[in-house]
């Protein structure tokens, strides 16, 4: 039997039905994650292992649209937005009948514990989280309702928790609830006693040591974007375990230039969930998931929500679809002219607007790549494992062992000359290179560095890119084992280069294998030969990884300078970046030029 829903009267929740259905028919424009959240809303409403409630997100909206006033600002049509109470939007509506309408069968427990809202700038977004930060503290004050407001620095906590203050301190709320509130160099807390509950509201920067021990059913997480280890997200999880009803992780952000970052894994792994693709989507069945980005193709570039087609930067449309408060909170206009100044001015300042208004990664301006080639060119083929054996090519083996205490890397490098048709049908050879990696790391370490580090070690594991020793550090035996088994299952190993730095067990384990070794040169002259060539088939979409995420991450994380006669020198964006595997990939690349042009001496010679 199905969720009855017949006796739902809330005008709200007709709201929410009414937006939901006007993205999935496309009366309103938006980008397919928006529309895949709306489906999903009605697809939920069709089960019968949940119960659906209107009394939380009705008194949460009444209460919002009551009572709460906007601290500064003005309406599109230039008025003063401190007059009148805030009036929400139709997809705040939405998200406010989403967390607080769904529940658990037959329980008081809401089913939505984990939350991202990830939206551009201007969607009026800080407003109404804090907004949100009320209601639910108001609802849930017979629990000891508990709010800690993060961000990664206090100033861009504050602004939330200024919010709360400023509205706490107008007369109407500050007779009724009569708030004790310190704001000072030492604490910024509201607290209000609320019949026999009790809420706290708290704001704090996100340093770790502040957050480790913390007891809250509320934790919201402002511009997760700027968080450099996902460590403090698993603290805020475990912050709010002794609470089993109402706990809620609600994460708020826009995107950054920083791609691999733990919001952007995070952004990905959920469209996953919202498209259906990932293996357990029930993992995440109380994960609430709305994601306003703007449409890419595989080369990055940008796409019309209506059309498909590739457009530019100031597409009306495109900047409408993500904005779910374009004409509202902000104005459509105004934010087409903003790209059309993005285009005329530097990259940054385009990369500013792509991040913070059509709220796309982009990568680092001091990355020496752009993932988006490496990505596109990967997307062109499509092998597996067992298919590049039936090949029967000629691998160039190398290893990076310098490092045993954190990531190694180890991988086969090949070519070849690929028979395909062009759009005309006609026949063509591709000439194309294929790597394939593995990333070796010691598992006592893993979590530590890997959240220093930006690295999904763990899911790497799961998709075969990534071998966690159980060991301090990583063996040596555990690397040459890799190479042994890619032999033993058919592969041709002509030779392996690798640093011989700290290698010593490694190479005496690979001769004793009958492995050819090779000491490769770490000189920037003969190192710039191996990235030129895989610069060069990425450009040309010849140049196919498997689709490995591990690969992707230490490209994203290269930094090369030009050091003297086009000679290039790899070092990583930041300290805590790692570039291993694709430094080490280059040691292939170089092997496989080497191999082409003594094979080209010895022809002539023979000649």
């Amino acid at each position: 039997m199905f969720l009855d829903i017949s006796k739902i009267k809330s005008a709200h929740f007709k709201t929410a039905l009414e937006f939901a259905n006007d993205l999935i028919t496309g009366k309103k424009i938006a980008n397919i994650e928006q529309i895949q959240a709306c489906q999903r809303f009605i697809d939920d409403l069709q089960r019968t292992d949940l119960d659906f409630k209107s009394n939380q997100f009705d008194f949460a909206i009444n209460l919002i649209e009551g009572t709460i006033y906007p601290e500064k600002g003005e309406t599109v049509t230039g008025e003063s937005a401190r007059l009148n109470p805030i009036k929400l939007t139709r997809w705040e509506i939405f998200v406010t009948v989403n967390l607080f309408g769904f529940f658990i069968k037959n329980t008081n427990i809401r089913r939505y514990q984990e939350v991202l809202l990830f939206l551009p700038r201007k969607s009026g977004k800080t407003t109404f989280v804090a907004s949100l930060t009320w209601a639910k503290s108001l609802i849930d004050a017979d629990s000891g309702a508990t709010t800690y407001i993060v961000a990664n620095s206090l100033s861009q906590a504050k602004v939330s928790f200024n919010f709360i203050q400023h509205n706490l301190n107008l007369e109407h709320n500050k007779n009724k609830f009569k708030p004790r509130v310190r704001a000072n160099n030492q604490e910024h807390s509201i607290n209000c006693d609320v019949g026999q509950g009790h809420i706290e509201i708290r704001a704090i920067g996100a340093d770790e040591k502040y957050l480790d021990g913390l007891i809250a059913n509320t934790i919201i997480a402002d511009e997760v974007h700027a968080f450099k280890r996902p460590k403090r997200y698993t603290l805020m999880k475990d912050a709010m375990k002794s609470y089993s009803g109402s706990r809620m992780l609600l994460a708020v952000s826009t995107a950054g230039d920083s791609i691999g970052c733990f919001l952007d894994e995070r952004v990905e792994l959920l469209k996953k969930v919202l498209n259906k693709t990932i293996k357990d989507v029930q993992k995440y069945d109380r994960y609430f998931i709305y994601l306003c980005t703007a449409p890419r193709d595989n080369k990055g570039n940008f796409l019309n929500p209506v059309t498909g087609e590739i457009t530019e930067i100031d597409d009306p449309e495109l900047i409408e679809a993500v904005n779910p408060s374009a004409g509202e909170t902000v104005s459509l206009d105004l934010l087409v002219n903003d790209a059309k100044i993005a285009l005329d001015s530097d990259e940054g300042t385009r990369n500013e607007f792509k991040n913070k208004t059509l709220n796309v990664f982009t990568t680092s301006s001091q990355s020496f790549f752009d993932i988006d080639e490496f990505k596109y060119s990967d997307s062109l083929y499509n092998w597996s494992i067992d298919d590049l054996l039936k090949l029967n090519l000629t691998w160039y083996g190398f290893a990076d062992l310098s490092v045993l205490h954190d990531l190694s890397a180890s991988g086969v490098y090949a070519n070849y000359k690929f028979k395909t048709t062009d759009k005309n049908n006609n026949t063509i050879t591709k000439d194309i290179d294929i790597v394939i990696t593995q990333a070796f790391f010691p598992l006592p370490l893993a979590i530590a560095k890997a959240q220093e580090s930006n690295m999904p070690l763990q899911e790497w594991q799961e998709e075969g890119w990534a071998t966690l020793s159980n060991t301090d550090v990583v063996q040596s035996s555990d690397i040459a084992s890799w190479f042994v088994n890619m032999r033993a299952k058919g592969f041709k190993i002509k030779q392996i280069n690798y640093d011989r730095k700290s290698a010593l067990e490694f190479t005496l384990i690979m001769k004793s294998e009958k492995f050819k070794l090779k000491d490769a040169s770490q000189l920037p002259s003969l190192k710039t030969i191996g990235i030129r060539r895989i610069e060069n088939k990425v450009k040309n979409g010849e140049f196919y990884y498997l689709h490995n995420r591990s690969y992707e991450y230490c490209v994203s994380n290269v930094r090369a300078d030009e050091i003297y006669s086009g000679w290039l020198k790899m070092n990583k964006i930041s300290k805590n970046m790692k570039i291993d595997i694709f430094d080490a990939s280059t040691f292939g690349a170089t092997a496989l030029l080497e191999d082409m042009e003594n094979k080209a001496k010895m022809k002539n010679i023979l000649k």
